[in-house]
């Protein structure tokens, strides 16, 4: 083997080596997490379990480090209410996407549980005035669930994004899936629904299309189809009501016949 063919299979192999280091560092937390802090979760149980803290804080760490762009170009999984919420052990930690209509959104300055989970955003993430610590709340209704919402927990949402219950806006989320949690419905009744921990919302406005201009000479065209169509009617119903006079008009010939036949 010559010596340019050993320094040709030699640069390769380390750009390759290089190569996937750089992928490992810019992505390897999305797809090795840390499983010991995420084995201590508890599915089906409060948001502000303090057991979960340690992943709670370990979730948004990673998301604070990346921005938006790098998340979404990250590898994620499509998915809808049912397969988080039958299989939260097999997403915990993965990196997910969903889309669905928000209904409510609100800034949680920190839990009402005896461990609040407070979070320090930062001042270029901030995105209202508000200036303590904590994280907005988004619940979410997804195409395949359409009575209990996603609880989405995110550091940041968009600019003049309505914030209030009785929402109709369409979102998508980029976020780690977190757990199966507990919450309370409006009639008190104890639910349970997937998290999600992301670091913004996309927003995506419903677009009103604007009425095309109707041009004079399509004006025109169609009002002068719609006469001829109505002179068409008219005439049509003129001619067969001619006849119907003409023959109520007809008096019937009547034929004699004398008594007796003509003589030859």
């Amino acid at each position: 083997m010559s010596n340019i063919l050993k320094k040709t299979i030699y640069y390769l192999l380390c750009s390759i080596f290089f190569f996937i280091i750089t992928v490992g560092v810019v992505f390897g937390e999305f797809s090795f997490l840390e499983r010991e802090r995420l084995e201590m979760i508890a599915d089906d149980s409060p948001l502000a379990r303090a057991e979960d803290k340690p992943a709670w804080d370990y979730l948004f760490g990673i998301l604070r480090k990346y921005s938006e762009t790098e998340i979404n170009k990250a590898e994620y999984d499509t998915v809808g209410f049912t397969e988080l919420n039958r299989q939260p052990v097999e997403y915990r930690g993965k990196l997910v996407r969903i889309t669905g209509r928000l209904v409510r959104c609100e800034w949680i300055p920190q839990h009402r549980e005896p461990e609040p989970f407070d979070e320090e955003l930062p001042d270029n993430e901030k995105t209202s005035k508000k200036k303590s610590n904590g994280f907005y709340e988004s619940w979410i209704l997804v195409r395949d669930k359409k009575n209990i919402p996603i609880s989405v927990c995110s550091l940041a949402i968009p600019e003049q994004f309505p914030v209030g219950d009785g929402l109709n806006e369409h979102v998508s989320v980029t976020g780690f899936f977190y757990k199966r949690r507990l919450f309370l419905s409006s009639d008190n009744e104890e639910l349970t629904t997937p998290t999600i921990l992301a670091k913004t919302l996309r927003w995506i406005p419903a677009t009103t299309e604007e009425p095309k201009p109707v041009s004079v000479l399509q004006v025109i065209r169609n009002n002068t189809f719609v006469a001829f169509a109505f002179l068409l009617f008219l005439w049509i119903g003129f001619r067969i009501f001619s006849r119907y006079l003409r023959r109520s008009n007809r008096k019937p010939i009547q034929i004699k016949f004398s008594g007796s036949l003509p003589k030859n």
